[in-house]
């Protein structure tokens, strides 16, 4: 019994010695030439793709507003409702603005019997020629005042341009707001159309152009892959968030949309990209936009640099910048390797 316990100990050793013994082995030291696989390194021009995320919207939104100031009376509509071309929205309260135009109003009468009195005077040589065109000049510009008080009240009110759907609504009944001030904003479904509104980086910016195919997918809906096209892109930099925005189109009808649905959006531009594809094994400590990879250019040490990654797609990172001065890129081996470490290059 105490031969056959101590022979299965001696085995269990023997076996934990030669594990280690192994792992030992399989691990190069820093002294020893590390075997590598490498590949040539040479910029190719592909099309990489644009990811981003936008949210649905409409060609024709806006903020409605008051053409004066005032203390609104009303607001007849609630976010959701969907109104009538023409339907009364929202208006002021009346008192200030109907007491401008009565005011103007009394101008007006009293220029037009000063101009009508100094046209009888000037038949009568009492006043000048002189006198007579100042009279009408009274006489244009209390006119002119009459029209513009006119103008004011008739937009004291906020009325729908055409058949929509109110989105959000910025003030009560009650408040105080200023010329131009939002009310609520407005989507017009009469003649426009769903769009993917999304904001991109100036260096995809100069790579997509209007006509380019894109693809959606939009996750609350449960639609994915719908063909899509570039119908718009921004000349000038959104001054909050600092970059481009540009409209992505469905090819087709989509159901119980809604303005604000997320979206990812892949563009894929008819301008080609310059750069280097490399294997996505072969990139190692990436963060964001930027990664490590070692290289070679004698076959004999191994240099680790950082790179720079613009996409990654199919198993391949295309890396805009870092590999100027590289030949060789080690594909394999590399968890194994330090800065100027030893390699042999294996075929």
């Amino acid at each position: 019994m105490k031969k056959i316990l101590f022979l299965a100990m001696s085995i269990v050793l023997f076996a934990s010695c030669s594990d280690e013994s192994a792992t030992t082995e399989s691990i190069p030291s820093a002294s020893d030439a590390i075997p590598v696989k490498v590949i040539p390194l040479g910029k190719v021009d592909v099309q990489n793709p644009v990811y981003v995320s936008g949210q649905f919207t409409t060609t024709e939104e806006s903020l409605l507003s008051f053409k004066t100031g005032g203390v609104i009376e009303n607001v007849f509509v609630q976010p959701g409702d969907r109104v009538q071309s023409g339907q009364l929205i929202a208006k002021l309260v009346l008192t200030e603005i109907s007491a401008q135009v009565e005011q103007a109003k009394i101008g007006l009468d009293k220029a037009k019997r000063d101009f009508d009195r100094g046209a009888r005077l000037l038949q009568d040589s009492v006043i000048t020629t002189e006198q007579f065109e100042n009279l009408k000049t009274l006489y244009d510009l209390s006119s002119k005042q009459y029209e513009a008080a006119k103008f004011n009240l008739s937009y004291s009110e906020i009325r729908a341009t055409s058949g929509g759907v109110i989105l959000e609504r910025f003030a009560n009944a009650g408040q105080i707001v200023g010329p131009g001030s939002p009310v609520v904003r407005f989507n017009s479904l009469a003649s426009s159309e769903w769009v993917v509104r999304a904001a991109i980086a100036d260096k995809d910016w100069s790579r997509v152009t209007v006509g380019d195919s894109a693809r959606l997918s939009i996750n609350s809906l449960g639609q994915k892959n719908v063909r899509a096209t570039v119908i718009r892109k921004s000349e000038g930099v959104d001054p909050y968030t600092g970059l481009f925005l540009v409209d992505v189109r469905p090819s087709q009808a989509l159901p119980n949309l809604a303005s604000g649905l997320f979206s990812d959006v892949v563009i894929t531009p008819r301008v080609k990209q310059n750069s280097w594809q490399i294997p996505l094994e072969a990139l190692l400590d990436g963060d964001g936009k930027e990664g490590f990879v070692f290289v070679s250019n004698d076959g004999k040490k191994a240099e680790r640099i950082k790179v720079v990654v613009s996409s990654i797609a199919d198993g391949l990172a295309s890396v805009e910048s870092g590999l100027e001065n590289a030949l060789w890129l080690i594909v394999s081996g590399g968890p194994y390797l330090n800065d100027q470490s030893s390699i042999i290059i294996q075929k």
